[in-house]
C-alpha cells in the first residue's frame, strides 16, 4: 500500500511544477520545462508497479530531516540530462516568490501515464517523498492485493477509521475501473475493427467455399472419367484440393503485402502498439 496526491489518469485536479536543473541554463528563456508532480509516501512506486531502471525507490529513511531526495522518470531524466547518467544530480522545484530546496535523484523509473489529457505521450514525471514536503493536497490511498480488490473496500475503511473516526473515504475505484473510462474510445475501435475483420473471414471462407464448390461441379465430368480409368479418391481430393491451395497461397501472399501496409496506418490510430 502507498499514498499519492494523483494517482495516474486521475480526472480530478492534477499538480505540475516548473523544475529548474542545477548548473543547466535554459538554452531557450521561452523554454519552461513542466513535470507532473507526485508527493508519495514509501511503498507507492511498488504497489503502482513502476519498473526501477536506476538507483533506488522512496524509502522510510527519506524523513524530514534528511537530504531532499527525488524519483524521476526515463522521459523527466532524458529531459534534463540527455546522455548522462541523473543518479546524483540535483534538481528543484521553482514558482515565483518562493524558493524550493535542491533534490538529488536518487532513482529513475520506466515512464507512467499519470497525465489524463496527455497519456498518448510520455510526459516527464518526478515523485517527491511525503514527509519532506509541507502540503495540504488531498491523498489518495493505493492498496494492491492478491484477491479482488472491491472485496477489500469494507475492511480498508474500517482500518481508516480505527486510526481517524473523522477521516472521510470516498471514491473507491479499482484501477481497471479507471482504465476501462479513459481507454473507452480505443477498447470500441478495437471490438469494431475485430468484428469486421471476423465479419471479412466469414465472408472470405463463405466465397471460398462457393467458387470450390462451382468449380468441381463444372468438373464433374472430368472426376468421373479420371475415376473410370482408375483414380482413387485421394487422386481426386489432390487435384481440386492443389488447385484450392494456389489460389489460397496467391491470396495469402497479396493479403499480407496489403497489411504489412495497412499496419503502419493503424499504428498510428492506436496506443503504444508496435506493427
Amino acid at each position: 500500500a502507498g499514498m499519492t496526491t494523483n494517482i495516474p489518469l486521475e480526472r480530478e485536479t492534477a499538480y505540475d511544477a516548473i523544475f529548474d536543473v542545477e548548473g543547466r541554463p535554459a538554452s531557450n528563456p521561452n523554454d519552461v520545462p513542466i513535470t507532473s508532480h507526485r508527493i508519495v509516501t514509501p511503498g507507492y512506486l511498488e504497489t503502482l508497479g513502476a519498473t526501477l531502471t536506476k538507483g533506488r525507490l522512496i524509502e522510510k529513511s527519506d524523513r524530514a530531516d534528511t537530504l531532499p531526495v527525488v524519483v524521476v522518470t526515463e522521459e523527466f531524466a532524458r529531459q534534463a540530462w540527455p546522455g548522462t547518467d541523473p543518479i546524483g544530480k540535483l534538481v528543484r522545484r521553482v514558482r515565483a516568490g518562493r524558493t524550493f530546496p535542491w533534490m538529488t535523484v536518487v532513482g529513475v523509473v520506466k515512464d507512467v501515464k499519470e497525465d489524463l489529457f496527455n497519456y498518448r505521450i510520455n510526459r516527464p514525471v518526478w515523485y517527491v517523498p511525503y514527509a519532506q514536503v509541507d502540503n495540504n493536497f488531498p491523498l489518495n490511498l493505493v492498496v494492491r492485493s492478491r484477491p479482488d480488490p472491491t472485496s477489500l473496500t469494507a475492511a480498508l475503511r474500517e482500518t481508516i477509521h480505527r486510526s481517524d473516526p473523522d477521516q472521510p473515504v470516498s471514491n473507491v475505484l479499482t484501477m481497471n475501473a479507471i482504465l476501462s473510462s479513459v481507454l473507452v474510445t480505443e477498447r470500441f475501435g478495437a471490438v469494431l475493427m475485430g468484428t469486421l475483420a471476423l465479419s471479412g473471414l466469414l465472408l472470405a471462407a463463405l466465397g471460398l467455399y462457393g467458387v470450390m464448390a462451382y468449380a468441381v461441379k463444372q468438373r464433374t465430368g472430368e472426376i468421373g472419367l479420371r475415376v473410370a480409368l482408375g483414380a482413387q479418391r485421394r487422386h481426386v481430393l489432390r487435384l481440386v484440393v492443389g488447385d484450392a491451395m494456389k489460389l489460397t497461397l496467391l491470396g495469402v501472399v497479396i493479403g499480407f503485402l496489403v497489411a504489412c501496409a495497412a499496419t503502419r496506418v493503424l499504428v498510428s490510430l492506436l496506443l503504444d502498439l508496435s506493427p
